[in-house]
C-alpha cells in the first residue's frame, strides 16, 4: 500500500492544536504523526460524523501539522475538500478540531479505561 504526506500549513492550522494532538499522543503512546494519520482514516469511513459547525474553533495561524496516511484516504481527503470548497488543509484542520471537540478519539482508538 503506498502512502502519502498529507500536510496542514501553518496558515491553515489553528492556535493550538498541534499542541492539543501532541498530548492526545503521548497519553496514548503514539506519535502525532500515526495519530492524525488515524484520525483522517477515521473521518474518510465515516463522514457523517463530520459535519455541522465546530462549537469553539481555534484561530489561525497555528504550526505545521503532518501525516503519512494511506493513498486512498490522502485521495479521498482531496475529493472530500474540494467537495466542501475549501483547501485540503483547512478541512483537515476542521477534520482534527472536530475530532477532538467532540471527544472521538475513544471510538478512535479505543478508550483507556477498563468498563
Amino acid at each position: 500500500m503506498r502512502q502519502q504526506v498529507v500536510n496542514i500549513t501553518p496558515t491553515a492550522s489553528a492556535d493550538g492544536l498541534r499542541e492539543d494532538l501532541e498530548r492526545e499522543a503521548r497519553s496514548r503512546g503514539k506519535p502525532i504523526r500515526s495519530l492524525v494519520g488515524s484520525i483522517y482514516s477515521y473521518a474518510v469511513t465515516n463522514k457523517n460524523k463530520f459535519s455541522g459547525a465546530l462549537r469553539a474553533p481555534k484561530r489561525k495561524p497555528g504550526q505545521h501539522i503532518g501525516a503519512t496516511v494511506s493513498e486512498s484516504v490522502c485521495k479521498a481527503l482531496d475529493q472530500w475538500a474540494k467537495k466542501e470548497q475549501t483547501s485540503r488543509g483547512m478541512w483537515c484542520c476542521y477534520l482534527l478540531e472536530k475530532a477532538l471537540q467532540d471527544k472521538m478519539l475513544d471510538r478512535i482508538f479505543g478508550s483507556a479505561r477498563d468498563d
